[in-house]
């Protein structure tokens, strides 16, 4: 059975920390530059509520680690699914469509 008494509070929790993360990048980033020297290959990390997506930051790279898969999010609809992004994650977004046209010169 799942505690759902304090679901009402990661899910307001939930609202602020993304905006906050995507807004503040510097900081993040920053956060990243402190760590990365304590940090070596050797090691895991242990990223608790990560839904928004694990190291924001494009400095690390989350598939060099063997347990990778390992992520949870107290609440499913927040999880960040790393099959997903990886097969996405150089695919170009459009906002628009475009049409595109090859030139043979």
């Amino acid at each position: 059975m799942i505690d759902k008494s304090n679901k009402k509070f990661w899910d307001k929790f939930a609202k602020l920390y993304a905006p906050f993360m995507k807004k503040d990048k510097e900081v993040y980033d920053k956060v990243c530059e402190y760590l990365s020297p304590h940090l070596n290959k050797d090691m895991e990390v242990l990223e608790l509520a990560c839904g928004v997506r694990p190291f924001l930051s494009d400095k690390f790279d989350i598939t060099k680690y063997k347990n990778y898969k390992l992520l949870e999010d107290y609440d499913q609809k927040n999880l960040f699914d790393v099959e997903e992004y990886l097969a996405n994650r150089d695919k170009v977004k459009l906002k628009s469509s475009y049409k595109i046209n090859r030139l043979n010169i």
